[in-house]
Order: C-alpha cells, then sequence, then structure tokens
C-alpha cells in the first residue's frame, strides 16, 4: 500500500507468475473477504502488472452465514450450507 498499490500486494505478482504469457494477455479475479482483480498484458514485464479491489467477495457471505445462524456459524464451512442447495 505504501508503494501505491490497494491491500494484497502479492497476489498480482504471484499471478504474474503463475499466468504471464508471451502472446495472450490474462486477468485473474480472486474472490477472498475483498474481490480483486490482476491484469497482466501479453508479454508483461512484472512492473506492468496492475491490479485493483472491484468490491466485497465472501465477507457478504459470511455476514449472512453469521446472521441466519444467528452467530452460530461465522462462515460456511467446506460450504456445507451451499450444497444443501436451498
Amino acid at each position: 500500500m505504501a508503494a501505491g498499490g490497494q491491500g494484497a500486494p502479492l497476489v498480482p505478482f504471484v499471478d504474474y507468475l503463475l499466468y504471464w504469457h508471451a502472446q495472450r494477455g490474462r486477468v485473474a479475479l480472486n474472490i477472498g473477504g475483498i474481490a480483486n482483480v490482476t491484469v497482466i498484458p501479453a508479454g508483461a514485464l512484472s512492473q506492468d502488472v496492475f491490479a485493483f479491489d472491484i468490491g466485497p467477495g465472501n465477507m457478504i457471505l459470511d455476514a449472512l452465514v453469521e446472521s441466519f445462524s444467528r452467530g452460530r456459524q461465522r462462515y460456511d464451512r467446506d460450504a456445507r450450507v451451499a450444497l444443501r442447495g436451498r
């Protein structure tokens, strides 16, 4: 953040290492508590990569689980609620 980034400074670098391609640009979506996007232009150098937050991610789902469980659960462990399909 001190260098002008937006909070998850290692994610864009790891995305660059994993998804760099000489001819294809790529975009990686990370959905954590806050969702963010990493843009990796084709043939990019590390300084050409940029990333930014796009809004809430799992934090909304966690809040809903906590609310509907009346505080008994803080998140949907192992997707047990989601797998029920309701």
